[in-house]
């Protein structure tokens, strides 16, 4: 009876675990489907892009609030109140380095994901740097990507190692004119574009209006997004964040932050070759 319950529980659990999974994505605003195959069109692939670049925030402090910070941040002094910025929880201190590094280092990892999926896939692609995009922007004064406050509640809100509020990212579909532009410069059906949200290494500390610290970590979020040049329409829209926090270390060696780097790179290309679309 005993062995008969125990296989059970171990086939339901068996299940459970494929059924999340295989977890589709959600569909995109106005209920339409997520595109699953680009049935042998040709597909345009960006250089990745560097959120921060593309908004233009030069100054570091700003990036790591806005949670598009890509480098190391090193915190000390404890947490204090400011009361200037409406009683906000923060580290008293934030030193930011290592930015150069961590941007190559996050770029050249999205190429080869993003790269290694076209490829197993069996797209027909060609890449394309960000300056093509932003040259047909410029051309049609066209402008689709923005971001907005989140204040919504998030399950790992209060110690989370991400500051407050969260910011989502809006992009919206293409204009006519820039599809037009695009579709002249590159011969493509479909725009693929990669994005790297943030990418950061940090110290024990407090981020922003988290009501507890968090030990030594890192994070990444990563989104991609696909365009129909044909009607400009978005049809394909996923982002994905990964991290890793040793709840009670203050610093995290530097073999053991290769390591986990390498760790979650490798998760992330297991997702993302799940779910982008087939050829």
């Amino acid at each position: 009876m005993r062995k008969n319950c125990l296989r059970i529980c171990i086939t339901l659990l068996v299940l459970l675990i494929f059924a999340l999974g295989c977890s589709t994505l959600p569909p995109l605003p106005g209920g339409r489907k997520q595109l699953v195959s680009f049935g042998r069109k040709k597909v345009v692939i960006c250089e990745p892009l560097v959120l921060r670049d593309v908004f233009g925030i030069e100054d570091d402090e700003k990036a790591y609030e806005l949670n598009l910070f890509i480098g190391n941040i090193e915190f000390s002094g404890g947490v204090i109140t400011d009361k200037d910025r409406g009683m906000m929880t923060l580290s008293k201190n934030s030193v930011f380095n290592r930015q150069e590094q961590y941007t190559e280092q996050a770029v050249s990892m999205v190429r080869r994901i993003i790269t290694s999926a076209a490829e197993t896939k069996k797209y027909s692609f060609s890449v394309v740097n960000g300056e093509t995009l932003v040259s047909a922007a410029r051309e049609t004064g066209f402008t689709a990507i923005a971001l907005e406050k989140d204040y919504s509640k998030h399950d790992e809100d209060g110690k989370d190692n991400i500051n407050l509020p969260w910011m989502n990212l809006l992009i919206s579909d293409l204009s006519s004119d820039f599809t037009s532009v695009l579709k002249q410069k590159t011969g493509a059906d479909y725009l693929m574009v990669p994005v790297i949200l943030r990418y950061y290494s940090h110290s024990a500390g407090w981020f922003n209006d988290q009501w507890a610290g968090c030990g030594a970590g890192i994070r990444l979020s990563t989104g991609i997004y696909i365009f129909d040049l044909a009607t400009g329409k978005k049809v394909f829209n996923s982002e994905t964040t990964l991290k890793y926090v040793e709840e009670f270390s203050s610093r995290i060696s530097e073999f053991l932050l290769a390591q986990k780097f390498n760790d979650l790179e490798k998760l992330l290309e297991k997702r993302l070759l799940k779910i982008v679309p087939r050829g």
